[in-house]
């Protein structure tokens, strides 16, 4: 049972009967009962309705379905639902009815939606999934075979791989990339928008398995550039779980727009230096710059590598 969850104002109906009970948020998706006035239910009774009242709104819930847990504090069990489910957490903590079944609303849109992909598009997707998917498939065969070596067998192996087939495989991104490119050309706002979120809609396992294109989707601090993932693009290394996700991860932060990224970081530090030194070159009048959505600010730390840097 949630800790210290308050008692619910609630009554089960059967038929045309109301029936009392005490109830208690156990689980986002479940409550646990009570019943008063000496009522009592065998397992696995149903009902037709649970009826909460909730910051003075009455909500029906639908039929409903009694699993009897004995002993538990009393009560007698659960209720759980029969059709629809909802998120009883956000019910009484928010007083928002949350069906789990919602995102099924949505679903004729969500089907519609590839009307407006082209098909050249869609062979070129319906493609990569293929070749990505056999990929994947390769790579973990391998991971595989080596899995029970020691930590530090299991690594040089890994890169052994990544140094022969995981060169290959990037240049099959490659060409895969210039031909997306050649493709999307000519789009305007909305088709970038469509295409993309079908193909992300394809795509959308094989871009979880690579932690940098993970970041850049699912944005957990509700933007694409944060901090961690300009960490990121300056390591230009290998992350990710397997060896195929490691390859999925360094073809981003190896191409060449995360290479300027890179560039420009030391040439900000080169020009703050330069500005520095023809104005301050005694040091006697301390230069002061601000630094707008810096991030991790990883430029302050190229530029301040000494001890007297700090007053210069």
């Amino acid at each position: 049972m949630y800790e210290q969850s308050p008692p619910i104002d609630a009554q089960l109906v059967a038929g045309d009967q109301l029936i009392p009970v005490d109830t208690r948020l156990t689980s986002r998706y479940s409550l646990m009962v009570r019943f008063l006035n000496g009522n009592g239910f065998k397992d696995g009774a149903e009902f037709t309705d649970l009826l909460i009242r909730n910051q003075g709104k009455e909500i029906g819930l639908g039929p409903c379905r009694l699993i009897c847990e004995p002993n538990i504090d009393g009560y007698a069990g659960r209720i759980v639902f029969l059709k629809e489910v909802y998120d009883l957490k956000r019910l009484v903590e928010e007083n928002k009815v949350v069906r789990l079944q919602s995102s099924f609303l949505n679903v004729p849109l969500v089907l519609a939606h590839k009307k407006r992909v082209k098909r050249e598009f869609k062979n070129y997707t319906s493609d990569l999934t293929y070749d990505l998917n056999v990929y994947k498939s390769l790579f973990d065969k391998l991971d595989e075979e080596y899995a029970e070596e020691a930590q530090s067998i299991r690594d040089s192996i890994q890169m052994a791989i990544i140094n022969t087939e995981g060169v290959r495989f990037h240049r099959f991104l490659d060409d895969r990339l210039a031909e997306l490119e050649r493709m999307v050309k000519g789009f305007n706002r909305a088709e970038h928008e469509s295409h993309g979120f079908y193909f992300r809609r394809q795509l959308w396992e094989i871009i979880l398995t690579a932690p940098f294109m993970r970041r850049t989707n699912l944005k957990p601090r509700g933007y694409a550039g944060d901090s961690e993932m300009m960490s990121m693009i300056y390591e230009n290394g290998y992350r990710g779980k397997s060896t195929f996700a490691k390859l999925m991860h360094k073809h981003p932060v190896g191409h060449p727009g995360a290479q300027a990224v890179r560039n420009r970081r030391k040439v900000i530090r080169e020009m703050i230096r330069g500005v520095g030194d023809q104005r301050n070159p005694s040091g006697a009048d301390p230069l002061k710059i601000l630094s707008v959505a810096c991030g991790p600010a990883c430029e302050v730390q190229d530029i301040v590598q000494t001890a007297q840097d700090p007053g210069k």
